[in-house]
């Protein structure tokens, strides 16, 4: 197979770009559930701030796992995300619309996962 950079910072970048776009993708529900909380704080969110520990838990261990990052993410995206949409949805005590909204984002990056993957699997089977 030909390389198509003819770079020696080609492996480099490629491998930051990896892990940053890992992390992002990873974080994005932690994320969420902060600002819901932030956003709800009179109001005690105890279960935002609980749901918000479990995320945090379960990207520490994804990531200090050295066979997490040889593995595809798809799973990982599901799992966190749609656990993320059950802490907005039981932490959600007085209806914001940012809980709606961060429920819409986290659903709908699944979803797109989903389909992306979906789209990969039946093009690389015509081959």
């Amino acid at each position: 197979m030909t390389r198509t950079r003819f770079s020696i910072w080609y492996g480099p970048l490629d491998s930051l770009l990896f892990w940053a776009w890992r992390t992002i993708i990873l974080l994005l529900p932690s994320l969420l559930l902060v600002i819901a909380a932030y956003r709800g704080w009179e109001n005690k969110p105890w279960i935002l701030i609980g749901g918000l520990a479990f995320q945090l838990l379960i990207c520490l261990l994804t990531f200090v796992s050295s066979r997490s990052w040889d593995q595809p993410i798809g799973p990982a995206i599901v799992t966190l995300y749609l656990t993320a949409v059950a802490w907005l949805w039981f932490g959600d005590a007085m209806g914001d619309w940012y809980t709606h909204l961060s429920k819409g984002i986290l659903i709908g990056v699944v979803l797109g996962a989903a389909a992306i993957g979906a789209l990969f699997a039946a093009l690389l089977s015509r081959h």
